[in-house]
């Protein structure tokens, strides 16, 4: 049985571990080697490389919109979503 992209996002958790870490807000994301949930500072340091991924790849292509092959759905759309 394999997970679906939805499989791998949870909502957001309030344990302390993520409270001290500033991610009480954000959806929780799986490991993707363990498949465990990811808390605290691993579960930020998640969503930093995200977003320095999604800059380095806006550098590498320049502005929105000039690609019409759907890079910005790619870059843009989290697991789970349509597209």
């Amino acid at each position: 049985m394999s997970l679906q992209p939805k499989d791998h996002i949870a909502p957001p958790c309030s344990c302390p571990e993520c409270y001290q870490a500033g991610v009480t807000k954000l959806e929780q994301r799986r490991d993707p080697y363990s498949g465990k949930l990811l808390h605290g500072y691993p579960l930020r340091r998640w969503y930093e490389a995200r977003e320095q991924f999604r800059k380095a790849a806006r550098k590498a292509v320049g502005a929105p919109g000039r690609h019409g092959s759907g890079f910005e759905r790619l870059v843009n759309r989290d697991p789970g979503q349509e597209g």
